[in-house]
Order: C-alpha cells, then sequence, then structure tokens
C-alpha cells in the first residue's frame, strides 16, 4: 500500500503484510509501525493516517495507533479505503462484507445481507468511492435470479439517511459485463468504475463512467 499525506507532503509505504509501515520525508524513511502492514492506507483531512489491513481497521495520530475495526478484512478479498471529501476526519473502509463510514467514534455500518438481490457470506462488495456530501457508489457481486453463475450491482447510497439506489445488471443495467467497481468520481460529476464479466471466457472487460 502506498499512500500521499497533504498534512505532511510526505508518501507512507507498506512494503508487504508483516514489514511495517514506512514514512519518506524526502530524505530518508521515518517508521511508523514496526511490524504489520496494509493492503491500504489513506489520510483523513485532520491528517490522521488510517490503514486497512488483515488484522484491523486503524489510524496514527502521530503518536501511536488506534485500532476502530478488528478483525479487519478477510486476507486476499477486495479492499478500499478512501477519505470522505465532505465531512471532516471521515473515511470510507470496504472489507468484503460490509462497508463503513467512520471518524473513529461514529459509525455508518451496512452489510451484503442489507441490500435486496445479495447475499450475506456468498456476494461481495467489488469496490467504494465517496462521492460528496455523505454519499458513496458501491460495486457488488450478486446472485442472478434463477440463472447459474453470478451478476452485479451498483449501489448508490445516502449515509446521512440511509437511503440508497440500487442498480443490478441482472435486471438490465447501461454498463457492459457483469460487475462493475467504482474507482473514482471526477469533478464533472463523473463515477469511473471497471466493468468485468466473472463466467469465462469474459468478454466484457474494460473501463466505464
Amino acid at each position: 500500500a502506498l499512500a500521499y499525506r497533504p498534512s505532511n507532503t510526505f508518501v507512507a509505504v507498506s512494503p508487504c503484510w508483516l514489514d511495517g509501515i514506512h514514512e519518506w520525508n524526502g530524505s530518508g524513511f521515518d517508521m511508523l509501525l514496526q511490524t504489520g502492514g496494509a493492503r491500504r492506507m489513506c489520510e483523513d483531512s485532520t491528517g490522521r493516517l488510517w490503514r486497512l489491513s488483515e488484522e484491523n481497521v486503524s489510524y496514527y495520530d502521530g503518536t501511536g495507533w488506534t485500532t476502530v475495526v478488528a478483525p479487519g478484512l478477510p486476507f486476499g478479498s477486495p479492499a478500499f479505503l478512501r477519505a470522505d471529501p465532505s465531512n471532516a476526519g471521515n473515511i470510507w473502509a470496504s472489507m468484503s462484507f460490509e462497508f463503513r463510514r467512520t471518524d473513529g467514534t461514529n459509525h455508518f455500518i451496512r452489510h451484503v445481507g442489507d441490500f435486496p438481490g445479495l447475499t450475506e457470506n456468498s456476494d461481495v462488495f467489488l469496490g467504494l468511492v465517496p462521492d460528496a456530501n455523505g454519499f458513496a457508489w458501491v460495486g457488488a457481486t450478486a446472485l442472478y435470479d434463477g440463472e447459474e453463475g453470478q451478476a452485479g450491482a451498483l449501489i448508490h447510497i445516502d449515509s446521512n439517511t440511509g437511503n440508497y439506489e440500487i442498480f443490478r445488471s441482472a435486471l438490465g443495467w447501461p454498463f457492459p459485463g457483469r460487475t462493475v467497481t467504482p474507482f473514482a468520481v471526477t469533478r464533472d460529476g463523473r463515477v469511473w468504475m471497471q466493468y468485468d464479466d466473472i463466467l469465462y471466457p469474459y468478454d466484457e472487460k474494460g473501463l466505464a463512467w
């Protein structure tokens, strides 16, 4: 994992899951975590460095690490960690079967089973990108209704109210492929996603907005 830190213009790196977290200060590396590591890292608007690992979700405040979620994500599962663009000190973390917005104390949490057409312990969240004003876009797998294989789901959710809109490829959506993984919301309002096809021969793979 690698993350640029706007608060000090340094770069935090986690070379492996057990080799610690180090910060490049322009002339050398400072040790932030001696053992362990991160799958994803980001800095929130207050300057805290967050990490998402197999062990936990935690943040570094300049003096030490505070665990917010333990355990973390299953090994090898999709992992996303992003700063919230509108809410000070908040981040979004996606950990296969759940995603959450948190400032370390207050949490907005949703699980796979909270959405129609998604099955707990079978489907997973594929990716998450926060939007302005507490909204986020979330990709997921979804079991086909009465058909072999999996389809996809795209969820647009408001963490302030819990309201959401869900699109499913099994019900006919405008994207190629069966699943989408959101990666970025650009200033022009576009949501950029990787689209994919789960079943061989994987005819539909690429980039869409």
